[in-house]
């Protein structure tokens, strides 16, 4: 208990501290003020923070969701000024690797960014039911789906591109970050039942080979890395030199590297914590048939379950890197308006 509330007064600190310095904000003394009145409960992961600048986990209930989702990007364009990153981006300059995954679908005028972890799958079905490749979302599982030819904005000649990002409808869904790199985790380098090894097999011997250090863990043998050395991994600067295949780190890459948000003019983010409100608000929006709907999600996990495999997880990980990781996700709390950890 004394591990985790050090681990939450750090990040918590860090983190005003850093949009502080960005904001000529509190000092760190009315921060370190602010932290002594936060209540810490054994059912909760996340804090009650009593700075509410940031429009999280404890938005207004009396609020539309209209009126949510335009504070949202009030929020994230003002962000952007002070972090000055808000020149439109240039995506004639940009790498091969560098280029945001954008679907589009040209009858309803709509353009939505990938974020791997963030409910992909689902939006891959809705955009596959929107160009006629599907009867109804239900038709093709999550693995499947994937490998259904969609239209793409990196597809389109620079003509059709640029029409598209000036009038199309554009959004992208977040997620906490820290839930988000930990789904990525269980999802990418646990065994599952059924299926022979994990899915990053190769990556995770990578990790194993990297960041294990078996004379600290003499009796830990399994075939795959632990959380604490994946979290050593996304924090260390040098992580580059891991060998990966060029999508595979897209899973825990921050989202706002993934997306621009700052750099391309979204009219909508949403958030997978509520997504079956805000997708259906979106794809009224946009004129889908009425039929069209984010997909029922049958194995949701409650939020118990997440905040104590949250617990469970990040208590097993050392306060410095979860300080470290914390940095390493610093855009994706201050952009999107998360609540720190």
């Amino acid at each position: 208990m004394l591990l985790s509330l050090l681990v939450i007064n750090v990040v918590y600190i860090n983190y005003h501290v850093f949009v502080a310095q960005k904001t000529k904000g509190p000092t760190l003394e009315t921060i370190k003020a602010n932290v002594e009145s936060i209540k810490i409960e054994n059912t909760k992961w996340l804090p009650e923070a009593p700075l509410s600048r940031y429009p999280g986990h404890g938005a207004n209930k009396s609020q539309t969701l209209k009126e949510r989702l335009e504070k949202r990007i009030r929020h994230l364009r003002d962000e952007c000024k002070i972090v000055r990153n808000n020149k439109p981006l240039n995506f004639d300059k940009l790498g091969a690797f560098q280029y945001p995954w954008m679907y589009v679908n040209h009858e309803h005028k709509v353009v939505y960014c990938q974020i791997p972890k963030v409910g992909t799958s689902n939006w891959l079905k809705i955009f596959a039911v929107l160009e006629s490749k599907m009867n109804k979302t239900s038709d093709l599982g999550s693995n499947k789906i994937h490998d259904v030819a969609l239209p793409m904005v990196s597809y389109l000649n620079r003509t059709a591109r640029d029409y598209a990002m000036k009038h199309y409808t554009k959004f992208l869904v977040a997620r906490e970050p820290f839930d988000r790199a930990l789904s990525a985790y269980r999802d990418k380098f646990i065994p599952k039942e059924g299926y022979g090894r994990p899915m990053f097999a190769k990556l995770g011997k990578a990790l194993i080979d990297r960041y294990r250090n078996d004379s600290k863990n003499p009796t830990r043998s399994e075939p795959f890395p632990s959380f604490p050395e994946y979290v050593k991994y996304l924090t260390d600067p040098k992580n580059s030199e891991v060998p990966t295949h060029y999508s595979e780190p897209r899973h825990w890459q921050p989202q706002t590297d993934l997306c621009y948000p700052c750099n391309i003019n979204y009219d909508y983010i949403l958030r997978i914590e509520n997504i079956e409100e805000e997708s259906d608000f979106i794809l009224r929006k946009v004129g889908a048939p009425s039929g069209v709907r984010y997909p029922d999600q049958k194995t949701k996990t409650s939020e118990e379950i997440k905040k104590d495999m949250m617990r469970v997880h990040y208590s097993q990980v050392p306060p410095a890197d979860v300080n470290a990781l914390f940095h390493y996700y610093g855009l994706d709390y201050q952009l999107f308006g998360y609540d720190p950890p």
